[in-house]
């Protein structure tokens, strides 16, 4: 009996110190998302793309196995 006793306080213990965290951790990014910013956009733009983003590819068409039958 006490065995089963030591196995459920380990679970109550398990279950209330997860749910501590998880409050604390929703506590936390409420005041998180208050002081970021959200990023600035162009807005004479529909999309913002930098030219350091654009990379240039080469490619070549690949033969299927089926016109070699």
């Amino acid at each position: 009996m006490s065995l089963l006793r030591l196995i459920i306080w380990g679970l109550i213990f398990y279950i209330v110190s997860k749910v501590i965290r998880n409050v604390m951790q929703v506590l936390k990014n409420d005041d998180t998302r208050e002081s970021v910013n959200p990023p600035k956009r162009n807005v004479n733009s529909k999309i913002n793309i930098d030219k350091k983003d654009i990379i240039e590819a080469q490619f070549e068409e690949l033969k299927s196995n089926n016109e070699s039958k």
